[in-house]
């Protein structure tokens, strides 16, 4: 199940470059704090990131998603769903993508389905993190 810890978490990882550190919660609660014109006491973003907290505010998830260039907003206002299930596949791709340094990754098929995505990221988790040269990964959904 994807709790609110485990997709906060996620977050946390894919936002930052290769080879930099992980944002802290003080920075994040501060850039959160511009978008909602209010200060976010950073705690509530340690809670969460702990599972001492279940729940956000529907415009505080909505500013950490702004934050992190989550485009769907419900990926931290619902607990689990196909479509929160298929953004968080689509997170850990890219930060193995990052990770991995990979510059060019081709997918053709307007919707890859779920069980295409998990066998890519099953084949980036097998790789080691980049510190090589950039590779290339070039995967062809079913019928493209």
């Amino acid at each position: 199940m994807l709790t609110l810890e485990i997709k906060l978490n996620r977050l946390f990882a894919l936002g930052h470059e290769r080879g930099q550190d992980e944002r802290t919660t003080d920075d994040v609660a501060r850039a959160v704090s511009v978008r909602l014109g209010w200060v976010l006491d950073p705690s509530i973003l340690v809670e969460a990131r702990a599972g001492q907290r279940l729940t956000l505010p529907a415009e505080v998830a909505d500013a950490i998603c702004d934050e992190f260039g989550v485009e769907e907003h419900l990926y931290l206002r619902e607990d689990d769903s196909a479509v929160v299930t298929r953004i968080d596949y689509f997170i850990q791709l890219w930060i193995l993508v990052r990770d991995r340094d990979l510059r060019h990754l081709a997918a053709r098929g307007n919707n890859l389905d779920l069980e295409t995505v998990k066998e890519i990221i099953h084949l980036l988790e097998q790789t080691a993190p980049a510190d090589a040269a950039p590779a290339e990964v070039s995967t062809l959904a079913a019928g493209a």
